[in-house]
């Protein structure tokens, strides 16, 4: 499976192909991983669902355990 490479001031994040995203702000299109293999995002917002958690609290408990900033993205998926 490919994937979209993005990137942004906070990092870089893959999205599989064929599905729907958005740009953040000052996010752009870098380029295409066409071995894209492993656990996806969906796969992991599947599993966390089955316990309970949303994906945007998820995000949350990490990066506030490792005591970083969220960026406008995380706190977009948090809502």
């Amino acid at each position: 499976m490919a994937c979209i490479i993005l990137k942004s001031a906070f990092g870089e994040r893959k999205v599989p192909e064929n599905e729907p995203y958005q740009l953040i702000t000052g996010e752009a299109v870098v380029g295409v991983d066409w071995d894209c293999e492993g656990l996806e995002q969906r796969d992991l917002e599947i599993q966390l669902k089955e316990h309970g958690v949303q994906w945007g609290d998820a995000v949350a408990a990490v990066t506030k355990w490792l005591g970083m900033k969220q960026c406008p993205a995380c706190k977009a998926r948090q809502c």
